[in-house]
């Protein structure tokens, strides 16, 4: 179960990264694989099974402040979650 949260950590990462080299369309995609793991890495720390799913959707963009605001969304959520 941590290696999700794991493997999510290193999404957000290779999102930062992203928007360092300006590859947004890049961030976009590793924020949407970081938040869905999350996403999973709490439903199964807090129900166990759930039926599996891949309904989470970014829009893809090559716009600089798109890619940050998403970006620092996810980063926030992640900051939530770890102070908790």
């Amino acid at each position: 179960m941590e290696e999700l949260f794991d493997r999510a950590k290193k999404f957000l990462k290779e999102a930062e990264d992203d928007v360092a080299k300006e590859f947004y369309d890049l961030c976009m995609f590793h924020l949407e694989q970081a938040l869905q793991l999350f996403l999973k890495y709490i439903l199964t720390k807090r129900i166990g099974y759930f039926s599996k799913t891949h309904s989470i959707y970014l829009s893809f963009t090559y716009e600089k402040e798109e890619a940050e605001e998403a970006l620092n969304f996810v980063k926030r959520v992640f900051e939530m979650y770890e102070r908790s």
